[in-house]
């Protein structure tokens, strides 16, 4: 089980990946901006895991 404390650029690039993946394909159904879905990604990459998976439902 990994930490939820932990922050993504923490993880396992496999799991960086996959909550990359699933943040970029849902801002691009919402009709944001590359610019937009760039920053959401960065700033993603420093947030807590526990956020994330409150964003995203936990599913990577």
């Amino acid at each position: 089980m990994v930490d939820k404390r932990l922050y993504v650029f923490q993880l396992d690039e496999s799991i960086q990946q996959s909550i990359i993946k699933q943040i970029r394909s849902r801002l691009q159904e919402e009709g944001f901006s590359e610019a937009e879905i760039d920053e959401a990604v960065e700033n993603a990459l420093c947030s807590k895991l526990e956020d994330i998976e409150y964003v995203l439902g936990g599913n990577f």
